[in-house]
């Protein structure tokens, strides 16, 4: 299965509103941001989670590290 990003996509997010598990999120986490899809809602916070578990590690971040939801992602050509 292929990663849902990949290094080049762009992503356009919403901000209103609180992510479901499954969405795809930006989020800060530290000084960095991470793109990563919520394996499960606990509370006040987020379990987040890549595509690929195998690859890399979750992330759990307050509600308030979560920047919003990716509405529309732009895949990357690497042809043009």
């Amino acid at each position: 299965m292929l990663p849902t990003l990949r290094p080049g996509d762009q992503v356009l997010v919403w901000r209103p509103g609180l992510p479901d598990p499954g969405d795809v999120v930006v989020a800060k986490f530290g000084h960095q941001f991470v793109v990563k899809r919520v394996q499960k809602a606990a509370g006040d916070s987020y379990e987040l989670l890549g595509d690929n578990p195998r690859a890399g590690r979750s992330f759990i971040v307050p509600e308030t590290q979560i920047v919003g939801r990716v509405f529309f992602l732009q895949k990357f050509d690497e042809g043009d």
